[in-house]
């Protein structure tokens, strides 16, 4: 098996710089080849299949990609949008790609509404999903032609300033580009949009919360047209906008034009680029700037380039590309999903104290402790301790060390331990809070729960937009541990969005 072969392209974060190196240089070298050359290529997918499974409307990816896998002398079948399928008949993303394996596909290029709907598809099928963008999440391979496009305009990756102009709120191209774009050192970001169409703050802060120091917020055109290497220009998603009233708010707020780029003087290397399609009623870019300004639009050729960089991603999935690579490779984190504790040691006085006989006060049982006040309610909700079977009791107000301030609540529960889901809730809510476990009236044991890497089942992700929110699939819960004390922090396995109780988006799936 070759470097690539079998794999997914689901996500930018999901290869190493090498490797997207490598996938440039294969770009590269089939558009030196030219359109021309199909006859001349040895890599060809001969009798391979692939199915174009497009649950939105698309005209470059889509064309991009038949053409590509056409070039490549493969056999290409499949749906340009859900007229005419059973999509209007509400099939499952699930059934639908069911059916395109069951006619024989070897890989499957997608595009959907849902954020994170490739990775779904990436977890249920071991085909290789590429990615032809989900959502407002993520657009991979328009990554690695923007990279090519940027490359090869610019000569080089790194200490380029970079303009976001237009929708970065759910333009998703823009998202894997920021992110692959950090690879390289010395890149900065100017960010220009309409206040209701900012970047998401997982792309412009660290996950401390903190703003990053490569992105420049609140520009105007104006200000960044004379000092960028790249301008990247998006079109209001106006079909992820639902509310009316903001979407006639944000059109044709920005807009590149002549008389601007004169007043501006750009610098001679910088180049205009565009996902496309440009809207034509309000437009981004006005029409006559290809014409009046070819030295800066470069739009035309980016797209151009997406031939060649799927090309390299088809050859590359099915094993035909590969064989040389040399550098380092990414490896899928290892995570366990079983919990973990930290032991904590056990007083030999333990319980003697006035204030500890009132909290181990128990014969047999577990007492979570040093519950932070304003959580304990939050908690003995989340564990359901209403409904439980056995006697509870939640204490709240108690000070944390005699002589201070501070108030804790304590939850003591009789004859009962903990299941795995409950002290993942613990770990989620109260991060910093103790378990005792009480046997014959002493502690036997101490421990501060530790979240496991992968939490399944428990929590709900808070993007309306995430296919684990989808009704018709059966895209189950799960998200990985990024940060454990003094606060978690969690982010979507399929949409990746971070949660965390200061952003205000915890929230326990109903049991």
């Amino acid at each position: 098996m070759t470097h690539f072969e079998g794999r997914d392209f689901v996500s930018i974060d999901h290869f190493t710089t090498d490797e997207i190196l490598y996938l440039l240089d294969g770009a590269k070298k089939y558009k030196e080849m030219g359109k021309g050359a199909a006859g001349t290529l040895r890599e060809k997918l001969g009798d391979r299949s692939v199915a174009l499974a497009f649950f939105e409307d698309s005209t470059r990816t889509r064309l991009s990609s038949e053409r590509a896998a056409e070039i490549l002398d493969a056999h290409v079948f499949g749906f340009a949008g859900p007229e005419g399928t059973s999509l209007k008949k509400n099939e499952s993303i699930h059934h639908t790609l069911e059916m395109l394996w069951q006619y024989g596909a070897e890989a499957i290029v997608m595009r959907n509404n849902w954020d994170g709907a490739a990775q779904y598809a990436a977890d249920r099928f071991e085909i290789p999903i590429i990615n032809a963008g989900d959502g407002k999440h993520e657009h991979p391979t328009q990554t690695v032609l923007d990279l090519f496009t940027i490359k090869e305009t610019q000569g080089r990756l790194d200490n380029l300033k970079i303009a976001m102009v237009g929708d970065l709120k759910y333009g998703r191209t823009v998202h894997s580009l920021i992110k692959a774009m950090r690879r390289w050192e010395g890149n900065t970001f100017y960010l220009v949009n309409p206040p209701q169409l900012q970047m998401p703050s997982e792309y412009t802060t660290s996950q401390d919360g903190n703003e990053r120091g490569d992105v420049f917020t609140g520009l105007s055109l104006e200000n960044v047209l004379n000092i960028c290497d790249i301008v990247y220009v998006t079109r209001v998603q106006k079909e992820r906008i639902e509310d009316e009233r903001e979407r006639k708010e944000v059109l044709g707020k920005l807009q590149i034009n002549p008389p601007l780029l004169e007043q501006a003087k750009p610098k001679k290397n910088m180049k205009l680029l565009h996902p496309l399609p440009i809207d034509a009623d309000n437009p981004e870019i006005e029409k006559s700037v290809y014409r009046t300004n070819p030295q800066q639009a470069y739009f035309f050729q980016q797209a151009g380039n997406g031939i060649y960089a799927r090309m390299m991603i088809l050859l590359s999935v099915f094993g035909l590309e590969g064989k040389d690579f040399s550098g380092k490779a990414y490896k899928t984190p290892e995570r366990s999903d079983k919990n973990s504790f930290i032991e904590l040691p056990i007083s030999a006085s333990a319980g003697k104290s006035d204030e500890e006989r009132m909290i181990y006060s128990l014969h047999n049982g577990t007492v979570i402790d040093h519950i932070p006040d304003d959580r304990g309610y939050m908690l003995a909700q989340a564990l359901q301790l209403d409904r439980l079977p056995v006697p509870t009791i939640l204490a709240r107000g108690l000070s944390t060390k005699r002589n201070e301030m501070g108030r804790k609540s304590l939850i003591k529960m009789v004859n009962r331990a903990l299941t795995p889901e409950e002290l993942n809730t613990i770990g989620i809510i109260c991060p910093d809070s103790t378990v005792s476990i009480i046997i014959e009236g002493k502690v036997s044991q101490k421990y501060k729960v530790q979240l496991p890497d992968v939490v399944a089942g428990l929590l709900q992700c808070q993007n309306i937009g995430c296919v684990s929110n989808n009704p018709r699939e059966d895209a189950p819960s799960r998200f990985y541990t990024l940060a454990r004390s003094p606060a978690a922090l969690l982010s979507c396995h399929y949409c990746d969005t971070l949660h965390a109780f200061n952003k205000g988006n915890i929230k326990l799936q109903p049991r």
